[in-house]
């Protein structure tokens, strides 16, 4: 279970970093189509990853 949580920890931190790299490049004016796309795309994937955790956490407690 830790391990689990320390993977969706590093992916929400490395999504968060994605969004954060992505708003500099828009205030320095550059162009930021691909990493905008790449840091949405991803935040998606994260946020699959952490319903599904979340889901088998709720199963397993209910011993369902």
């Amino acid at each position: 279970m830790q391990h689990q949580v320390a993977h969706i920890a590093t992916q929400i931190d490395a999504a968060r970093l994605m969004v954060y790299n992505s708003a500099r490049m828009k205030d320095a004016s550059q162009n930021v189509v691909k990493e905008a796309a790449m840091a949405k795309y991803y935040c998606g994937e994260v946020r699959i990853s952490m319903l599904i955790l979340f889901y088998r956490q709720h199963v397993f407690a209910r011993g369902s």
